[in-house]
């Protein structure tokens, strides 16, 4: 779990015991760069390794998987955790509704 320094505001994430504990390190750190305030907000990011591949179930607010911006976006971001945080390995982005339930896969 992570809080906000200028809000409160909790962010919680769950790595599973597939991921190696630098990358634990390595991805906490991306998250703590990356995300930005949503007063009185949270999220829970779940990421898991299978196989080679790494999944990051990431919540969004229903209907913003159809939005190509956002979607151009997040595969940004997975090509930037593939090569910055898990050397060079797959990264699958899980866009996620409010009960965690994969409403689209974004990949690199």
């Amino acid at each position: 779990m992570m809080w906000c320094p200028c809000c409160g505001v909790r962010f919680d994430y769950s790595l599973e015991r597939t991921v190696e504990n630098q990358r634990s390190k390595q991805f906490i750190q991306y998250l703590k760069k990356i995300l930005s305030c949503e007063h009185g907000a949270w999220m829970r990011i779940v990421v898991n390794k299978i196989g080679n591949t790494y999944q990051i179930h990431w919540p969004i607010k229903k209907g913003m998987e159809n939005d190509e911006k956002f979607v151009t976006a997040f595969k940004s971001m997975a090509k930037e955790l593939s090569t910055n945080v898990f050397d060079m390995q797959p990264v699958n982005i899980n866009l996620s509704d409010e009960f965690s339930n994969t409403v689209r896969v974004v990949t690199q």
